[in-house]
């Protein structure tokens, strides 16, 4: 029991005085709160107080999502430091905690900085979704989605497909004249004039990507712009 008590206490000791040679100052950053597209920087410095040069072969973290570092190889000298311009670039609006972890093939006990970051969307329309995840991110999102949901009518629905949505000279595909593509034959209807006009003149027809018997053509799903489309008649 006394050997392998004096050999616990000399392995504490041992860790004990390496990790205050090497030191992280500050070790903990916040960024706080981040915005998309807006990344933030902070300088945080790696202290050598050894009496060898510290080799940092590479620098890591635990999840490389959110964390940045272009200088990731060097050497210390015995008593020096060197600052590290940490960036942070979030792509949710969640929050980060990281570890920034130093390898080092001179000093293999060189402890870590804990790095913490809010990441959040520049567009306010997300803010009730912040930080959740699974059911309550579900729950959010659905919230979002139904409010000021309009049901149009199938009527109103085609009528904004074919005259705006997917017509070429509205919708930014440079099209001189009203235009109009089948889903499926690449086939153009050119010059029509209405929804009427494009049905009767050119054939078009308009179809669910999912069969109307499954939801009974009931509303919302049956005008529901996300899975209807314009196609050539082939009934």
């Amino acid at each position: 029991m006394k050997l392998r008590t004096f050999l616990f206490a000399c392995l504490c000791c041992c860790v004990t005085v390496s990790w205050g040679q090497i030191s992280f100052s500050p070790s903990v950053a916040n960024f706080a709160a981040v915005y998309q597209d807006a990344p933030t920087t902070l300088n945080i410095t790696l202290n050598n107080n050894s009496t060898t040069d510290l080799v940092v072969d590479d620098i890591d973290w635990y999840h490389t999502d959110a964390f940045t570092l272009l200088d990731t190889a060097f050497v210390i000298a015995p008593g020096g430091s060197r600052s590290l311009a940490i960036t942070c670039d979030p792509g949710h609006n969640i929050n980060y905690a990281d570890w920034l972890l130093v390898k080092s093939s001179s000093h293999p006990e060189v402890p870590h900085a804990r790095l913490y970051a809010m990441g959040k969307y520049t567009e306010a329309y997300y803010d009730a979704t912040q930080d959740l995840s699974n059911e309550a991110l579900k729950t959010s999102l659905r919230t979002i989605l139904s409010t000021g949901m309009i049901n149009h009518t199938y009527n109103e629905s085609r009528d904004q497909m074919y005259m705006v949505i997917d017509n070429q000279r509205i919708n930014g595909q440079g099209a001189a004249s009203n235009t109009l593509e089948c889903i499926y034959t690449g086939f153009l209807a050119v010059g029509y004039t209405s929804r009427s006009d494009a049905q009767t003149t050119f054939g078009l027809n308009t179809e669910h990507t999912m069969p109307q018997s499954l939801f009974s053509s009931a509303l919302p799903e049956l005008s529901d712009l996300h899975h209807i489309f314009v196609t050539t008649d082939v009934s």
